[in-house]
C-alpha cells in the first residue's frame, strides 16, 4: 500500500509516486493499491490500479479539538490511539483505508517533502501510525523530512518513523534522524530517476541559431522569510531578462491555477511584460515533465523542476527562499556543476539576472 503527498497536483509529487509504483510493482506484481486524497486524480494520472480513498474523519466537536491539541503538544502514543479510534469506514460502503492499511503487507511511504509542520502534518502521518499501530511494516522512499517549527511534531514524525525502513534525500534529514535516534540510509531524490517513467520530447537546446530560451517557474514559497520582496524580486529579474536578447516563458509545475499559474501571470503583468508567455498548467505529469526540455537554460521555485532540468543536462538556477527550500535546492544541485541555488532575500535581481543570462550565453 502506498501513501505520500501526491494527489494534490504538484508534478513533482506525481513524478515520485510513479517512481514508486514502478518499485513496487517490481516487488509485488499487482498486489499493489495507492491511497489517495484525490482518487479521481490519481486514477486519471494511473490506469488500472487499486485506489483507495483517503477521508480521514474530522475531529468534529471543540472539545476532541482541544483534547487533541493539547494531547498533540504532550503526548505520543496516547494521541495515535485516540486519533486513529475516530476514524470510521465511509458512509458509501467503499473501501475503509484504514483497514486496507492494516491488510497490507507493506506501507510504503513514497519519497518527498511532506513530512513537515508546513503543512498538515496529521494528515500525512495518520496512514503511518495506522500501520504502526497494526504491526504493518513501513518503508519509504528518499524523504525530506523538517523543518518543524514545533519540537512536538519533530518528535511525533521521529516516533512515527521508528523501526521502519527509511531513506531521507538531504543532510538536514539525515540530521534530524541522528538527533532522534533514527538510523536512515541516504538516497537522492526519486526525481532523479525520471527517465525510467517520462519519456522526453526532441531536446531543442543548444541551437546557435536562435536566442537563449529561458524557462521560468514562480511560486510563494512555504517558509518563505519576506514574501512581498521575494515577488518584488521575480518582478525586477523578469523584467532585467526580458530586456536581454533571451526568450523567456513561464511554466507551471503545479495544476492548481492559483498557484504556479497565477502568481507568473501577476509577475508577468507587473513587470510591462505579457501574460501570454506563461503556459497553462499540464494535467499529466508526465507532459509537465517533459516540457522542461524546450528549454536551455531553468530558472525555478519547485524542487522538481530543478531536478528534471538537471537530469535534461539543463542549466538550472534552483530559487530557494528559507531553510525548507534551500535543503531541497541545494539536494538538487548536488553533483551538477551546471546547478546552483539562489536565494532570492540575499542576491539583488541585478546580480541574480547577470548571472543568469552570462549561464545563458555561455552555453
Amino acid at each position: 500500500m502506498l501513501w505520500g503527498g501526491y494527489a494534490g497536483g504538484n508534478t513533482g509529487d506525481e513524478l515520485t509516486l510513479a517512481v514508486a509504483l514502478r518499485d513496487m510493482r517490481a516487488r509485488f506484481g499487482d498486489s499493489v493499491g495507492i491511497i489517495s486524497k484525490t482518487p479521481g486524480y490519481t486514477r486519471r494520472q494511473f490506469k488500472d490500479l487499486t485506489v483507495i480513498p483517503y477521508a480521514p474523519t474530522p475531529l468534529m466537536t471543540g472539545a476532541q479539538r482541544t483534547y487533541y491539541r493539547f494531547a498533540s503538544r504532550f503526548l505520543h502514543r496516547p494521541v495515535w490511539l485516540y486519533r486513529l479510534a475516530q476514524q470510521r469506514p465511509p458512509n458509501d460502503g467503499g473501501v475503509d483505508w484504514v483497514a486496507a492499511v492494516r491488510a497490507s503487507k507493506l506501507l510504503y511511504l513514497v519519497g518527498g517533502g511532506y513530512l513537515t509542520d508546513l503543512f498538515d502534518l496529521d494528515l500525512s502521518l495518520l496512514p503511518a501510525l495506522a500501520a504502526k499501530r497494526a504491526g504493518v511494516p513501513i518503508a519509504t522512499g528518499p524523504l525530506g523530512i523538517g523543518p518543524f517549527e514545533s519540537s512536538g511534531a519533530a518528535r511525533k514524525t521521529a516516533a512515527t518513523l521508528s523501526g521502519s525502513d527509511l531513506a531521507v534525500r538531504d543532510p538536514g534529514s539525515w540530521q534530524f534522524c541522528s538527533r532522534h535516534g533514527l538510523a536512515p540510509r541516504r538516497a537522492v531524490d526519486d526525481g532523479f530517476r525520471v527517465r525510467e517513467v517520462v519519456d522526453f520530447a526532441a531536446d531543442l537546446g543548444g541551437r546557435p541559431d536562435r536566442k537563449p530560451r529561458i524557462g521560468v517557474n514562480i511560486i510563494v514559497q512555504f517558509g518563505s522569510r519576506n514574501p512581498e520582496r521575494a515577488r518584488s524580486w521575480w518582478i525586477d529579474l523578469l523584467r532585467r531578462l526580458a530586456a536581454a536578447p533571451v526568450a523567456i516563458e513561464a511554466f507551471c509545475f503545479h495544476t492548481d491555477v492559483l498557484l504556479d499559474y497565477a502568481e507568473a501571470v501577476e509577475c508577468w503583468t507587473a513587470a510591462g511584460l505579457n501574460p501570454a508567455a506563461v503556459r497553462a498548467p499540464e494535467l499529466d505529469f508526465r507532459i509537465g515533465c517533459s516540457q522542461l526540455a524546450r528549454f536551455d537554460l531553468i530558472v525555478s521555485a519547485r524542487f522538481h523542476a530543478v531536478v528534471v532540468g538537471n537530469v535534461l543536462g539543463k542549466v538550472t538556477f534552483g530559487v530557494c527562499d528559507g531553510d525548507y527550500y534551500t535543503r531541497k535546492m541545494r539536494a538538487a544541485a548536488e553533483g551538477f556543476a551546471r546547478s546552483q541555488p539562489l536565494d532570492p532575500i540575499a542576491t539583488p535581481a541585478e546580480l541574480a539576472a547577470r548571472r543568469i543570462l552570462d549561464a545563458a550565453f555561455a552555453r
